[in-house]
């Protein structure tokens, strides 16, 4: 009889834990479970299409490229009317900023043009310089209407003389691209198509300038 408090005290300790450890399993189990961001690619692929010309081209320095802070993340920006919100547990593989900047680099390496895209780390001096101002880079939604959604890329850019530091073109370009259904996967598709069109007149406007500053063949 003199054990029998040391005993009951050990056996409701044993009992308290054991209801400790059923009221923790309980709490994992009622916290809502987060679900994993599936992650998309824009711009272009690495390969396909066709190749840039021979020669060594004019150079054209890539300068700064202003980003929508909206835009500029890793998010899927939706837009309709006034209101803007991101695509849930959608994200790209990187931000948008060196997304953008790898597949413009794709684009004019496809080129058959005289325009040579260099970055400011390469040992080239340049002929042009090119800036460019991505001002939207999203998926709008028309109000009140059943019209699929659009992918819409606005970009404006500037050339200039890198010698004389003239103005040489300055040009707006604006891709839309409606998607085929309100599926992730169609919005990311009808996005990358716009930036693939818009990044495509980027070079072409690009060359016709450089064309001005190649040297005469022969």
């Amino acid at each position: 009889m003199i054990h029998a408090p040391a005993q009951l005290r050990r056996a409701a300790a044993i009992i308290g834990l054991g209801l400790a450890a059923i009221s923790l399993s309980a709490c994992v189990t009622v916290f809502p479970k987060t679900k994993p961001a599936q992650l998309y690619h824009l711009g272009l692929e690495a390969e396909g299409g066709p190749q840039a010309a021979s020669g060594a081209g004019v150079s054209v320095l890539q300068g700064a490229i202003q980003f929508n802070r909206e835009v500029a993340g890793d998010r899927l920006l939706t837009r309709q009317g006034n209101q803007a919100a991101y695509v849930a547990q959608a994200r790209w593989t990187m931000p948008a900023t060196l997304l953008f900047e790898e597949s413009l680099a794709k684009a004019f390496m496809r080129g058959t043009g005289d325009a040579r895209l260099i970055s400011p780390k390469d040992p080239v001096s340049a002929k042009l310089v090119l800036r460019l101002d991505v001002r939207a880079l999203e998926i709008r939604y028309g109000e009140g209407s059943r019209r699929s959604p659009v992918a819409v890329v606005n970009l404006s850019g500037l050339l200039a003389d890198a010698d004389q530091r003239t103005l040489v073109s300055q040009s707006v370009f604006d891709c839309q691209v409606p998607a085929e259904s309100n599926r992730v996967q169609s919005l990311v598709a009808a996005l990358n198509e716009a930036l693939s069109d818009c990044q495509g007149q980027v070079v072409k406007w690009t060359d016709q300038s450089a064309a001005g500053f190649a040297k005469p063949k022969g």
